[in-house]
């Protein structure tokens, strides 16, 4: 994941440094309509609360998953009249983003590790051109994946996957570069609820909570 990180922000700097060479050369683009794609590298902070009950007894908890994003996206714009640009966009993102635990519930040792493994979003934009400049807004619906493994002692051991839907806002900026070269820099919210049960030597061990998601990211595109 460094790796790919690195390799990316410098073709970012690169594409950057083309461009301040060649502005005087190189037109303000006159339409964005057309089909791009490329590659985004990012930090995703995600808030989870919840509530788990297993028989009479009942405990809340939360905590928040962080880590380095990564992936690609692909779009179609079309560019209308007064500046203004619609487009579709699907990404697909990896993640390393989780949080580790270690506590007592109602005397049992608790230890174990959530980890968001993979999510990605289709959403709609609306943008206005500002010479190089495209501000613009999103919104839509995602995707994703969560892991739990952990042990409450006497109790069960727990490795589970979960896959759930979300909703997803957010809001951004991309600028011509030269050539077909766009970067853009963006902030994604997305939401989601989480029901599970678990079935345990004590009974049924029933969740409950939501999870919000912040992402912010840079991405490097190439209009065909």
């Amino acid at each position: 994941m460094r790796q790919f990180t690195t390799a990316l922000l410098a073709a970012i700097a690169l594409a950057g440094i083309g461009a301040s060479s060649a502005n005087a050369a190189d037109p303000v683009p006159d339409s964005w309509t057309g089909f791009y794609a490329g590659l985004n590298v990012g930090y995703d902070w995600s808030n989870v609360s919840g509530n788990g009950t297993l028989g009479a007894a009942t405990a809340t908890g939360s905590e928040t998953l962080t880590g380095i994003i990564g992936g690609g996206q692909i779009g179609y714009n079309w560019q209308m009249a007064n500046n203004i640009v619609l487009g579709v966009e699907a990404d697909f993102q990896g993640s390393d983003a989780s949080s580790s635990t270690n506590k007592s519930y109602y005397g049992f040792a608790y230890s174990g590790t959530d980890r968001m493994t993979y999510f990605g979003t289709i959403r709609g934009r609306v943008g206005y051109m500002i010479d190089r400049w495209l501000p613009y807004i999103t919104a839509g619906f995602g995707y994703g994946q969560g892991t739990t493994n952990a042990t409450l002692s006497g109790v069960r051991t727990f490795s589970e996957a979960q896959s759930n839907g979300a909703w997803v806002v957010g809001a951004g900026v991309e600028t011509a570069l030269t050539g077909k070269w766009t970067v853009k820099f963006e902030y994604l919210a997305m939401g989601a609820d989480i029901q599970n049960s678990f079935n345990t030597s004590r009974g049924t061990l029933t969740v409950n909570g939501t999870v919000l998601s912040n992402v912010v990211r840079t991405g490097l595109n190439y209009r065909f």
